[in-house]
């Protein structure tokens, strides 16, 4: 979908240049609807375990310097957001519910389209440590990190991984390694969408889902034993 939607945009952009040009001229309707977005890369490396992000974690920690681009890291891990939600991350987004702490935010505003979507996920001990270690801002709107590109930061994450003989996992694998470890402690999808801050009927989720062969041996164990 949202590789859809951005070859949309360059096919508008296209447009606009060539009517810049000569504003006389109309694209084709059946041209248009003949084009469609095909994908060099539609197969998934297979899920991350968590042996792999150690071993990028250990070569992230031999790059001298990127302390943001380090917490950041572990930010997606601990929350599955993307870097522009997490340079989009601000104190109001950290609220106290019946005693309990929750990170709840709307996901970046390019990810907004017919429906709007929000993140809403717990605070786990070790994302309360991590930020507690970033400095706040005085003002609660303010971004925690204010000179920071989501681009960079899934640059250097793509390098830590490549340092670690990882070629080709980066920032979108950590965000899905939440969605993955919530599905095989049998979290419904539903849910894991609401983590991932998906819409409701979102076919994304589905798509960032991969059944592990050893989980799925740990389920026909199980019912093998139980007869």
């Amino acid at each position: 979908q949202a590789m859809e939607s951005c070859f949309k945009k360059h096919m508008a952009i296209l447009r606009q240049l060539i009517q810049s040009v000569d504003e006389n001229y109309k694209f084709h309707k059946k041209l248009i609807a003949g084009l469609k977005y095909d994908s060099l890369t539609t197969d998934l490396l297979p899920p991350l375990t968590r042996d792999q992000i150690n071993k990028a974690w250990d070569q992230a920690q031999k790059v001298r310097g990127g302390k943001i681009f380090k917490k950041a890291f572990w930010i997606m891990v601990w929350t599955g957001m993307e870097p522009m939600d997490i340079v989009d991350l601000k104190p109001k987004h950290f609220v106290k519910i019946q005693g309990h702490d929750w990170l709840i935010k709307d996901r970046h505003k390019n990810h907004l389209k017919k429906h709007k979507t929000k993140i809403k996920i717990p605070v786990v001990p070790e994302l309360k440590k991590i930020m507690s270690d970033v400095p706040v801002p005085l003002d609660k709107n303010a971004p925690y990190f204010p000179n920071v590109k989501n681009g960079s930061i899934s640059q250097m994450i793509s390098k830590y991984f490549g340092r670690a003989g990882l070629k080709g996992y980066g920032a979108k694998y950590l965000r899905r390694y939440l969605g993955e470890r919530m599905l095989d402690i049998g979290t419904s999808r539903d849910w894991i969408g609401q983590a991932l801050g998906h819409a409701f009927d979102s076919e994304v989720t589905r798509r960032y889902m991969r059944v592990r062969d050893d989980k799925m041996i740990e389920v026909f164990e199980k019912i093998s034993n139980q007869g």
